[in-house]
């Protein structure tokens, strides 16, 4: 019997994928943090990002750490994610694990999504899906595609959470509909296989031509595998909704 995390490597691949993905959404959610810090603490913390930015990671510690010895949640995330992956440090969980921690207890979603894939992935901490599923629904309410994604998982596999199908696809297409490549991947499964809906094979087409678009190359065989199932009218019908389809 496989264990949700081997599912998981399948699906989404070994683990870095989520924190490359989780990256991506870095910059987003920081200019959005910006228009709420104090100017001070926004300036300095300006200048470690583009430190940061251009490669400097020495001149973006310099800059960063004395605003998390403060309290600045952006700060303390900004160095949560340079023990994580050794950016100017030397590479250290537990480090990372703190400082992700002091931001997420201020409620910094961000830091509560990377606190969540720590307790998936066992990084610091024992794997533990409950606390995974606790962090994650808490960095939830800012509505970020990462986490309302990975809740997703959650429930599809039953991780932490008793298995529902209705909550998984609840939660990929609020993630599918924000463009992440993941959700809609499974958004696929999950019609494709009639998981907490009714089997609807262009709607699985319509999930994977997106997720294939964003080059998931799973995706784009399993629409070779969808289409052998389908009339050439619904092949259409699915084409051109994928082609209608716009970012929420």
């Amino acid at each position: 019997m496989r264990d949700g995390l081997t599912i998981r490597r399948q699906c989404y691949g070994d683990g870095r994928i989520d924190w490359i993905m989780h990256n991506i959404i870095w910059a987003a959610l920081f200019a959005l943090a910006f228009a709420f810090a104090a100017p001070l603490a926004a300036q300095n913390h300006d200048a470690g990002r583009q430190a940061f930015e251009r490669g400097d990671y020495a001149a973006a510690l310099r800059e960063f750490r004395p605003l998390a010895e403060r309290g600045n949640a952006l700060a303390e995330s900004r160095l949560g994610l340079m023990y994580l992956n050794g950016y100017g440090v030397a590479r250290d969980n537990g480090e990372a694990e703190k400082w992700f921690r002091k931001a997420a207890e201020q409620g910094f979603a961000f830091a509560r999504n990377s606190l969540g894939l720590m307790y998936f992935n066992g990084q610091s901490v024992a794997p533990d899906s409950v606390d995974a599923l606790r962090w994650y629904r808490r960095a939830s309410d800012p509505g970020i595609a990462q986490t309302q994604s990975n809740l997703g998982y959650m429930y599809e596999e039953g991780l932490g959470v008793t298995r529902d199908y209705i909550a998984a696809l609840s939660w990929y297409l609020k993630a599918g509909a924000q463009g992440h490549a993941g959700a809609q991947h499974r958004l696929g499964f999950i019609y494709a296989l009639g998981r907490g809906v009714r089997r609807d094979y262009v709607q699985a087409h319509l999930w994977w031509s997106l997720a294939a678009a964003q080059g998931i190359k799973a995706a784009a065989r399993a629409l070779d595998n969808v289409e052998s199932k389908m009339t050439a009218e619904q092949v259409a019908e699915a084409q051109k909704r994928a082609r209608e389809w716009k970012v929420k």
